[in-house]
């Protein structure tokens, strides 16, 4: 639990006996208000809206509600309830419905430090220069900007980042939690680590200032190395985020699956199902071929012109011939236990072909975005080789530069 406030609840059946309440607010976004009452009679587990105020006078409001738990008859033991937020609002005063609120600008604090790493050395030390700042502009689409401001807080003792959207017109909740998806996805695919983010704040059009709470979609449940594609010395980053925006529109569904495994901890054999999956629908939205073969569409991922080349410079790329097969073969035998692949089920190299898979989307993804061979040379033995010969180098450490 992140903070505890302790209040004065109420909703429209009982506006004029408010019931003292603990809110608990946690990192991820998620709260929960405990009482010993209900705030509304009968079997509703539903509250459209609550009001609250602390003892300092801020105002809450915890918008379409559910009940956690709740006593319908009052015995012995009281009535009792829990209850849990869609969403919550914290300011100077209450909102009723989070649609009739307009905003202006957008803040969130991310969790990015793996971006900021220089070089693999840096990375495998956690050491980023206190002296490093960072201000950079994104444009996120023809209304907006994000601005992304990143220092070392001595204070804190930590590294702070904080990206704020500003829009040249007013807009609903829903469009800036689809521009932070986007900004968290992109650094998330470029760190290959789902970052956290939270604090999120905004301005409405009356420049009145909200806190906001709310579990995101995409937030990490489980914490994996930093295998760093690129980072923010890569070039062209608006060109790279641009394309990014581009293609996450057109795959939405099939971004959920591939992040998916970074989310949350998954049985190796769903984890290795679901990236080829990935791997399957990416070829198929950004060909559009709908026609070609699993095997086929394998194929042409690895005999993507970019890096290729960085590909055939792989320590062990004779194993690149009849990859496509295995990767068919262990799909299937997954798929529909065929046994004639049976060989391909061992649990323990299982791991490790996920990571070759993985690897090749994540090639393919860079690909469309315009990543020239030049540069995924300069990643070829952080990224390419550590990813593809995982097993050889358990025991081996690669210092070379990131972009």
């Amino acid at each position: 639990m992140e903070k505890l406030v302790i209040g004065r609840f109420f909703s429209a059946s009982n506006e004029t006996s408010p019931i003292e309440a603990q809110l608990q607010i946690n990192k991820d976004g998620s709260s929960l208000l405990v009482a010993n009452d209900v705030f509304s009679s009968g079997s509703s587990i539903y509250e459209k809206y609550l009001f609250g105020e602390d003892a300092e006078g801020r105002c809450y409001s915890i918008l379409n509600a559910h009940y956690k738990f709740k006593t319908i008859a009052a015995f012995s033991g009281g009535k009792k309830s829990e209850v849990m937020p869609g969403l919550l609002l914290v300011g100077e005063r209450h909102v009723k419905n989070i649609d009739d609120v307009l905003m202006a600008s957008f803040s969130v604090k991310l969790e990015c430090k793996a971006w900021f790493y220089e070089s693999v050395l840096h990375r495998e030390s956690d050491f980023i220069p206190p002296t490093l700042k960072i201000s950079y502009l994104f444009k996120y689409d023809d209304l907006t900007t994000i601005q992304l401001e990143s220092h070392h807080d001595f204070n804190l003792g930590k590294r702070v980042t904080t990206a704020t959207f500003s829009a040249a017109m007013p807009q609903a909740l829903k469009y800036f939690q689809d521009a932070i998806h986007c900004l968290v996805t992109f650094l998330s695919f470029a760190c290959r680590s789902a970052i956290q983010h939270g604090n999120l704040t905004f301005v409405d059009v009356n420049e009145e200032s909200f806190e906001i709470y709310y579990k995101p979609a995409f937030y990490p449940g489980v914490s994996e190395h930093c295998n760093s594609l690129f980072n923010h010395k890569a070039r062209d980053l608006q060109e790279r985020f641009t394309r990014w925006r581009n293609m996450l529109e057109k795959a939405p569904a099939i971004f959920k699956l591939y992040f998916l495994g970074r989310l949350s901890k998954l049985d190796n054999t769903v984890r290795f199902l679901m990236i080829t999956q990935a791997l399957e629908c990416f070829h198929r939205i950004f060909t559009g071929d709908n026609d070609s073969t699993f095997i086929a569409r394998v194929r042409d991922v690895l005999d993507q012109k970019s890096y290729s080349g960085a590909l055939a410079k792989l320590r062990g790329s004779e194993k690149l011939a009849g990859f496509d097969e295995i990767v068919r073969g262990t799909r299937n035998y997954f798929t529909h236990y065929n046994e004639k692949f049976k060989d391909c089920s061992d649990e323990y190299e299982l791991i490790f072909l996920t990571l070759k898979v993985e690897l090749l989307v994540d090639l393919y993804l860079l690909s469309e975005m315009g990543f020239s061979a030049e540069e995924f040379d300069a990643i070829q033995h952080h990224v390419i080789d550590d990813r593809f010969n995982r097993l050889e180098n358990m025991s081996k450490n690669y210092m070379g530069d990131c972009m």
